[in-house]
């Protein structure tokens, strides 16, 4: 289903009160979440500045290959896509 076509994205009876409590809710969930990836990368930092140098260079390679797992499973992806 597109989002147009959900039908809880349809706020054309909704007063304008209710439509500007739930941009309001919206607004401060995409508020959360942002914090939330913040501190998330603030911890993952501390805890990689934590390690000694060969584990940073071992969580280094680990990085580097979970970008290559992802960057493959996406062109896997489209190529099943291209041949259907």
């Amino acid at each position: 289903m597109l989002a147009d076509e959900n039908p809880a994205n349809d706020w054309s009876h909704l007063t304008p009160e209710e439509k500007e409590g739930r941009t309001k809710a919206k607004d401060e969930k995409e508020a959360a979440a942002k914090t939330a990836k913040e501190e998330e990368e603030k911890n993952a930092l501390a805890a990689y500045e934590a390690l000694d140098a060969v584990a940073k260079i071992s969580a280094n390679y680990a990085k580097k290959v979970e970008e290559v797992h992802k960057q493959c499973t996406g062109e896997l992806a489209i190529k099943r896509l291209s041949k259907a």
